[in-house]
């Protein structure tokens, strides 16, 4: 995402195909420029990914994030997301 050419945001993702869900973009490491966050520009970033997967077929979009990130969590909820279970990881 851009400010003219100052790069202020960035998302990677990957698509998946889910059997509760058909296919889906899992988006990851959605970043903002920390000195513009609470400004708006996560919405517009997290709106013009989801308008780019409903016009390329996708169903759904998902993502994880940390259980000590409280922020993300109550932004996301305000975009309308819902925590589906919890994510296990193991280390070898």
């Amino acid at each position: 995402m851009f400010i003219g050419d100052q790069l202020i945001g960035v998302s990677s993702g990957w698509t998946t195909v889910r059997l509760y869900s058909d296919k889906q973009l899992e988006i990851d490491n959605v970043i903002i420029n920390g000195n513009i966050q609470s400004k708006g520009y996560g919405k517009k970033l997290i709106s013009e990914i989801q308008f780019w997967v409903t016009k390329n077929g996708y169903k759904t979009v998902e993502l994880h994030t940390y259980l000590q990130n409280d922020r993300s969590h109550k932004f996301y909820f305000n975009q309308g997301y819902k925590i589906l279970g919890f994510h296990f990881q193991r280390k070898l």
